[in-house]
């Protein structure tokens, strides 16, 4: 799963969002992506991260 959000997810987020801005001379920031944060995020156990709540989980 983090391989999915570091390779497609991420860049994808970044590529729309400099995209939208560029084309409307705006200037924005994808929130949390400083490299020493999304690192940290990787190397927290899964047990403390969210999980979903839905009937599919149960």
């Amino acid at each position: 799963m983090i391989y999915t959000f570091e390779t497609v997810h991420l860049q994808g987020l970044l590529s729309r969002v400099d995209n939208t801005t560029m084309a409307t001379s705006v200037e924005a920031r994808a929130p949390f992506v400083d490299h020493r944060l999304v690192e940290f995020a990787f190397t927290i156990p899964n047990k403390y991260k969210l999980k979903w709540n839905s009937e599919q989980d149960k």
